[in-house]
C-alpha cells in the first residue's frame, strides 16, 4: 500500500485561550502499514496537542466520550512552539470513527478530569514504516489500542531536549536519521563547532554502514551500527564518545539528565529520545521524535508520547507501531570535553582583552619626528 495521509474536511481543530497561552487539539483515527502488514481504521486514536512554550511544568488531561483517557501527563518542551501526540482508545478496531465528544486541559498543576463536552471531527491518517534493521521486521498484528495514561501527577521533574531536531527520512532510513538528529542537537547544545553538513543523514548512512535493507543491529558484530558510528566519529576527531547503555534505565535517566543525546532501538526501528519523565510504579514517560511515513515529507515528522514499563521493558502505551514492543538498547553520545560556563566566560573575556590590547597597540604607536 502506498504511503498516504488522508485528512477529511470534517476534521476540526478547537482552541482554548488561557491568558497568553494558546492550546489546540486535533483528533485522528490511525491506520498502519508496517513492512506491508496493513491495519485499517484501528482502535488507536491520536490527540495532537499544540501548545505555547512554558518555563514551568505543564500537565495535560483529556476526556473522550466520557472516559478520562490522559491523566496529568507531562508536556515537554520550552521551544517557541511545541506539538506532541498522545494516544488513546477510539472505538472498535476496524470500525471507522468520524467524530468524538471531548474536553481537555493544560495546567501548571495536576487537576481532575475535564468535564465539558465539545464535538470534534476525526481525520483518518496512516503511519507507514519499513524496518531499518537488517533481518528484523515490523510486520504483524497490532496489540489492542491505547489505554488510559495515568500517574503523571506523581512523576519526577521534567526533562526535555529543547531545540531538538526532527528531519524527514526515506524508507529504511530511521537509524541514520535518528543519529543525525541527535548529533545535530548535541553539536548545537554544546557549540562543538562541527559543520552541520558533516552530520547530515547522508553522512550518517556512511557512519552507520547503512544499506538498502537498513543497519546491522547484532551486538556481537563489529559492524553493528553504533560500533561503526563510533569508529567514524573517532576518525573525524570530533571529540564525541558513543556508549551502549543496553537497557539500563538508571543509566538512560542519568545520561539524559546530564543532557546527552540518546537513540533507542526497538524491533525494526531506531528513534530519537527528546523527553523523559520517571513515573510511579517503575514506569517511564518518553517523548520520541521521528518520521511517521518515511517519504521525505516534513509534515509527517511527529513527536509521540509513549510509556515504558521498567519491569518488563515493554512499551505499554503509544502509537500502534511501538505498543507491545520491547526496548532493545539505548545508545548515548556525549562530548569528551565540554567547557564549564566559567571557563567559557574566561575565554570570552580573554578574547576581548586581547582585542583591546591589539587595538591599543595600533592607536598608540611611537611618534616619529615629534609628531
Amino acid at each position: 500500500m502506498n504511503s498516504y495521509r488522508l485528512i477529511f474536511a470534517g476534521a476540526l481543530s478547537l482552541s482554548l485561550i488561557e491568558g497568553a497561552r494558546a492550546q489546540s487539539v486535533t483528533f485522528s483515527q490511525m491506520s498502519y502499514d508496517l513492512d506491508g502488514y496493513v491495519s485499517m481504521d484501528t482502535d488507536y486514536g491520536r490527540c495532537a496537542l499544540t501548545y505555547a512554550a512554558s518555563t514551568s511544568m505543564q500537565y495535560f488531561n483529556l476526556q473522550v466520550d466520557g472516559v478520562w483517557q490522559i491523566q496529568n501527563m507531562a508536556v515537554f518542551g520550552q521551544d517557541a512552539s511545541n506539538a506532541v501526540n498522545f494516544y488513546f482508545g477510539i472505538g472498535s478496531n476496524g470500525t471507522r470513527v468520524d467524530n468524538v465528544s471531548y474536553d481537555f486541559s493544560l495546567t501548571s498543576t495536576p487537576t481532575g478530569m475535564p468535564i465539558g463536552s465539545f464535538l470534534a471531527g476525526v481525520s483518518h491518517e496512516e503511519t507507514s514504516l519499513s524496518s531499518g534493521h537488517i533481518g528484523e521486521t515490523m510486520a504483524g498484528p497490532l496489540v489492542p489500542g491505547a489505554s488510559s495514561q495515568t500517574d503523571g501527577a506523581g512523576a519526577s521533574p521534567d526533562m526535555d531536549h529543547a531545540g531538538y531536531i526532527n528531519q524527514p527520512c526515506g524508507k529504511n532510513e530511521c537509524t541514520p536519521t535518528a543519529v543525525s538528529n541527535s548529533l545535530l542537537w548535541l553539536n548545537q547544545k554544546y557549540s562543538l563547532g562541527i559543520p552541520p553538513s558533516e552530520l547530515s543523514i547522508k553522512n550518517m548512512k556512511t557512519a552507520t554502514n547503512w544499506g538498502i535493507t537498513g543497519c546491522n543491529t547484532n551486538p556481537d558484530d563489529a559492524d553493528a551500527w553504533w560500533k561503526r558510528k563510533d569508529k567514524y566519529i573517532k576518525a573525524k576527531g570530533w571529540g564525541i564518545t558513543t556508549t551502549d547503555l543496553g537497557t539500563d534505565l538508571g543509566k538512560i535517566v542519568d545520561g539524559y539528565r546530564d543532557n546527552q543525546d540518546i537513540e533507542l532501538d526497538v524491533l525494526g526501528h531506531t528513534i530519537e529520545l527528546v523527553g523523559l519523565k520517571v513515573l510511579p510504579h517503575n514506569r517511564f514517560q518518553m517523548t520520541l521524535a521521528g518520521d511517521d511515513s518515511q517519504i521525505m515529507n516534513p509534515s509527517t515528522c511527529s513527536i509521540d508520547n509513549v510509556i515504558l514499563n521498567g519491569n518488563t521493558l515493554n512499551f505499554i502505551d503509544g502509537p500502534g507501531w511501538i505498543k507491545g514492543r520491547r526496548l532493545v538498547r539505548a545508545i548515548m553520545e556525549c562530548p569528551t570535553s565540554v567547557p564549564e560556563p566559567a571557563t567559557l566566560a574566561s575565554v570570552a573575556l580573554g578574547a576581548v582583552l586581547a582585542l583591546r590590547r591589539k587595538s591599543h597597540s595600533r592607536t598608540e604607536r611611537p611618534r616619529l619626528n615629534g609628531r
